[in-house]
């Protein structure tokens, strides 16, 4: 009887002890699991911060490439220079030589110095017909160039533009193999057909530059329409700041008015020229039409870069302790003539044919 009510005293103590047991060890797995909870936010925020610290060093890095990247850039856009340039001294040189042999070659005697001069003309001809090719090449490269670093065409108008440049430098490619292959004896008639030829390449690489350079142009005046709208807020919120302050606006505002109002016309004169360019685009005509409307839009802008200086002095003389830097509408540096030229890219004609 005494080891059955023993083994009872034993076996309560033992269904007591079970409870306590599991929740203990309910205690220990949630303390482990707050444990564990915490551990991965601390290794959320130190991923976290590193992350942040390669953010920020990659960007500091790109921060830093840029003066090296523009550096390349100026390099690249000087050693396209140098070359367009030395083959135009080139050609002129040429040129000059070609002039004198001509000279001499008018003789009329029938003597070996006299068939030497006229030997000289057509091997002369021959060469200018190869440094006008050359300067032809340096151009379209130096133009090429001028698309890549565009900061006004489209990726597609870059892509669109390029090809057109790559079709004409093989045409030009095409006509230097021809030329160099000719013969110094070659006949006047051989020598005419190859000026004729070059100078028809070098006339489509003129009209294709006119074509870029206003299509690079047109781009830039709708940018700078678009700006147009953000100098006419800053120049609503700087009324409103004055107001605020008790200060007299009406002079700002009439010229604000003035301001919307040139804008407009500004607007519907280059939507007018847009519609020349684009008919000129489609056809690949000619551009007079459009550069007489470039004069007027050229005309609208000064009109509103005047207006906008005015109100930018009124404005400090009324509010002279203004923070200039942060306060000054922005000017466009370029609004009046804003047609991109390139006087280096001008070709002189090939020689006149040569008489039998």
């Amino acid at each position: 009887m005494k080891k059955i009510f023993a083994i009872m005293i034993l076996a309560m103590f033992i269904i007591s002890a079970v409870p306590m047991v599991l929740a203990d060890s309910d205690d220990a797995k949630l303390e482990m699991g707050k444990e564990s909870v915490g551990k991965e936010k601390q290794l959320k925020a130190q991923l976290e911060k590193a992350r942040e610290k390669v953010e920020s060093k990659t960007a500091l890095q790109k921060l830093k490439a840029v003066p090296e990247r523009i550096k390349k850039a100026q390099e690249k856009r000087e050693e396209f220079k140098d070359r367009y340039t030395e083959a135009r001294e080139n050609h002129k040189e040429k040129n000059e030589e070609l002039t004198k042999t001509r000279e001499r070659a008018k003789c009329q005697e029938d003597t070996e110095k006299c068939k030497q001069s006229k030997r000289d003309v057509k091997t002369g001809v021959k060469k200018r017909l190869e440094n006008t090719l050359a300067v032809i090449t340096r151009s379209l490269e130096k133009l090429n160039n001028r698309v890549e670093e565009s900061r006004v065409l489209t990726d597609a108008q870059k892509d669109t533009t390029s090809a057109e440049i790559a079709e004409l430098e093989t045409t030009v490619n095409t006509q230097v193999e021809k030329v160099t292959a000719m013969a110094d004896n070659a006949t006047a008639a051989e020598l005419r057909d190859a000026i004729k030829e070059t100078k028809k390449v070098w006339q489509d690489t003129r009209k294709l530059q006119k074509r870029i350079i206003a299509r690079m142009t047109s781009n830039k005046l709708e940018n700078l329409l678009e700006k147009h709208t953000e100098f006419a807020n800053g120049m609503e919120s700087r009324i409103a700041d004055l107001k605020a302050q008790g200060i007299d606006t009406t002079e700002l505002e009439t010229l604000l008015a003035k301001f919307v109002d040139q804008t407009e016309t500004l607007k519907a004169n280059q939507k007018k020229s847009k519609e020349l360019f684009t008919d000129a685009e489609l056809v690949k005509g000619d551009l007079t039409q459009w550069r007489e409307s470039q004069k007027i839009v050229r005309d609208n802008l000064k009109a509103t870069k005047d207006t906008l200086r005015d109100f930018m002095k009124m404005y400090r003389d009324v509010k002279p302790k203004a923070e200039k830097d942060s306060d000054d509408v922005e000017d466009e540096k370029e609004s009046d003539g804003t047609e991109a030229k390139d006087d280096n890219n001008e070709l002189e004609e090939p020689t006149t044919p040569l008489e039998e």
